[in-house]
């Protein structure tokens, strides 16, 4: 059974009506003896705060309406410098050459709350269009939180500002492959966040971001049991939302160790929790990871299903990125239940659609299954002139070397007239991987000359 903390009963005995799952909790609380008895203890401190006599030596200073106006006063004071943030930042927030040159740190009109709490919510927003961009932006936050004074805002809101700007910090290294920076930056977040007396839901974030990282860098060992105890965390919290961020990463982490069946649960507990008219794009994700555990398990017909439950879901979104990665997907799957025509002209269509997006990688490896449906077929003589492209494609990503090693190595072997399903395919799954860890290195197998 899981228990609530005690945040969640102080809030309770405050005020029930706060408490967004209030029904759940009271149902929870008849039949949980431990959650009741601690909600009495907390209820039975709050009467002997009550009492007058508890606080007749209790200075002026600290009295109630005292410190609701000092709130009020805070409340006010981070509004207006939240206003002033936009105001100086918005010009250059989404240009990254002019936001570079307006030199932000050595100016003093930015260093404020407001700004560095901008900054940390636009580099969170950058990541998945520009992480560059996103890490210049968390770079000058972690900047102005360094200058902040505890006299001006208490020293636990100038250490937790610190921590949410590494925060940000090691996740927009993360999407650059910058590894061991982001670990390092995530160290001095915990640091500052334990000045802060942060909650414990803080530092699991801090370890979510960890864990997304060990993912990428394939370390299983410590990774699946650190994601595990931050799930754990946010579900205490009530927080559904990060606990289903956290189980799709563990299955992200399963799936990738071919544990495809211990994936599928964990995507079905995520999909099963959503409510798909209201959380759609969550929805749609969980679906489509759902169909690629199924069409790793060989059943190509709940593939089927779920790969249209998501392909829907993207659609009617007007994602067109997603909607174009799901009808990858059913070409890809078309090839895995043997329907190679159905197949070549599915990928066909996917290669065009990824071309006019400019998602040059993506179209690397959508011609690599191409060719790996096309040696299915027999139809070799279009393998050579797509072995070629996948190196222009290699290129126009901007990807590292060792890519640009495996996609020469195709090209040779289609060259040698020696390239093979098996191939193909171990070049793929490197492409694949490079993409998000560029330390992986290309072991080519070996490849005999023509007799």
């Amino acid at each position: 059974m899981t228990h609530y903390d005690d945040d969640v009963l102080i809030l309770y005995t405050l005020e029930p009506t706060y408490v967004p799952d209030q029904a759940d909790l009271e149902s929870h609380l008849r039949k949980c003896n431990d959650c009741d008895r601690r909600l009495q203890a907390i209820r039975e401190m709050d009467r002997s705060f009550a009492a007058g006599d508890t606080w007749q030596s209790v200075d002026e200073r600290i009295r109630p309406e005292v410190h609701l106006a000092q709130f009020r006063e805070l409340s006010s004071r981070y509004r207006s410098e939240d206003e002033e943030a936009r105001q100086l930042l918005a010009p250059c927030l989404s240009d990254p050459v002019r936001f570079i040159w307006e030199n932000v740190p050595p100016k003093k009109r930015y260093r404020t709350a407001g700004c560095v709490r901008l900054l940390c919510m636009e580099s969170n927003k950058a990541c998945e269009t520009n992480p560059l961009h996103a890490r210049n932006l968390a770079d000058v936050a972690v900047t102005i939180a360094e200058t902040l004074s505890a006299d001006a805002y208490g020293e636990h809101i100038v250490q937790q500002l610190h921590a949410n700007a590494q925060c940000e910090l090691a996740n927009a290294l993360r999407y650059l492959g910058e590894f061991r920076a982001a670990h390092d930056s995530l160290d001095r977040a915990r640091r500052a966040f334990q000045k802060s007396l942060a909650p414990a839901i803080d530092c699991a974030r801090i370890d979510y971001i960890r864990a997304t990282i060990l993912w990428k860098q394939q370390n299983w060992a410590d990774g699946l049991p650190l994601i595990q105890k931050t799930a754990d965390v946010f579900l205490r919290h009530r927080n559904l939302s990060r606990y289903n961020d956290a189980k799709t990463i563990e299955g992200g982490m399963l799936f990738d160790q071919h544990r495809f069946s211990e994936a599928l649960v964990n995507f079905k507990t995520v999909y099963d929790s959503i409510d798909s008219q209201n959380e759609p794009p969550m929805a749609a994700r969980a679906a489509g990871n759902i169909a690629n555990c199924y069409l790793e398990l060989g059943d190509t017909g709940s593939a089927g299903t779920y790969f249209l439950i998501s392909l829907q879901l993207w659609e009617a979104l007007g994602f067109a990125t997603e909607t174009a990665r799901v009808r990858w997907s059913i070409g890809c799957m078309a090839l895995a239940a043997g329907n190679l025509r159905e197949a070549i002209r599915r990928l066909r269509a996917s290669k065009v659609q990824f071309e006019a997006l400019h998602m040059f990688h993506e179209v690397a490896l959508i011609t690599l299954d191409l060719m790996d449906a096309l040696l299915a077929s027999g139809e070799s003589e279009e393998v050579r002139e797509l072995s070629t492209l996948v190196v222009k494609h290699v290129r126009e990503s901007s990807t590292i070397t060792g890519a640009l090693t495996a996609a020469a190595f195709v090209r040779e072997a289609a060259a040698l007239g020696r390239l093979t399903r098996t191939t193909v395919q171990i070049a793929r799954r490197y492409l694949s991987g490079v993409h998000e860890n560029p330390a992986l290195i290309f072991c080519p197998p070996r490849i005999d000359p023509p007799i």
